[in-house]
C-alpha cells in the first residue's frame, strides 16, 4: 500500500489503466449523505454511488465513505485503484497501521486496512477539498434530493458531472 499527499489545486486523472475513487459526506439535520464517484485515466466517469447514513460523528461518516469504497472496489474486483479523500485525520489512520487514533472509527478503518493490504496496487492519497469537489458537490446534491444507490450519470447536474474538469 503506498500513500500521497497531493497539493494539486485541481482533480488529476489517474494513470493510464487506472481508475480514480473520490469519495465524500454531506451532513444535513436529517441525516448524512456519502458520495462515491470513479473516473478513469481519461477522465470518463465511471461510477457513482450514493449512500444514506443515521446522524453521527463526522469522522466516523467519512471512515465509512472510505469503507464504502474500499468494500465497493474489492466487490468490482478493481485491481489498480487510486483512492483519495479530503478528510486528512481518517487518512493519517488508515496511513499509520496502528490501532487508530479514531476509536469510534476503528471497525472501519480496521476493514480498510484488511482491504488495502489484500489488493497490493491499490494507493491511497490525502487531497484537499477542490481537488475533491465532484465529491462535494455529490454528497450536497445527494442530500439535498434524498438520491441514493447507484446513480445515473444523465441525472447528474451538469454542473457537477463536469466541476473538476474546468481549469
Amino acid at each position: 500500500m503506498e500513500a500521497e499527499c497531493f497539493a494539486s489545486k485541481k482533480w488529476v486523472p489517474p494513470p493510464c489503466g487506472w481508475l480514480k475513487v473520490n469519495m465524500d459526506v454531506a451532513i444535513r439535520q436529517n441525516g448524512s449523505y456519502i458520495a462515491i464517484f470513479v473516473r478513469d485515466s481519461y477522465s470518463s466517469l465511471c461510477l457513482v454511488y450514493i449512500e444514506r447514513l443515521v446522524a453521527m460523528d463526522p469522522i466516523v461518516r467519512e471512515a465509512f465513505a472510505w469503507a464504502e469504497a474500499v468494500s465497493l472496489a474489492r466487490w468490482l474486483k478493481w485491481d489498480k485503484v487510486l483512492f483519495e479523500c479530503d478528510s486528512l485525520l481518517v487518512c493519517k489512520d488508515v496511513l499509520f497501521g496502528e490501532p487508530p487514533q479514531l476509536w469510534a472509527a476503528s471497525g472501519m478503518v480496521e476493514h480498510i486496512w484488511f482491504c488495502l493490504l489484500e489488493c497490493h496496487d491499490w494507493r491511497i492519497a490525502w487531497v484537499s477539498r477542490k481537488c475533491n469537489l465532484q465529491a462535494h458537490l455529490l454528497a450536497g446534491w445527494a442530500a439535498r434530493f434524498g438520491i441514493v444507490g447507484f446513480v445515473p450519470f444523465s441525472i447528474i447536474p451538469e454542473h457537477i458531472r463536469g466541476c473538476d474538469m474546468h481549469p
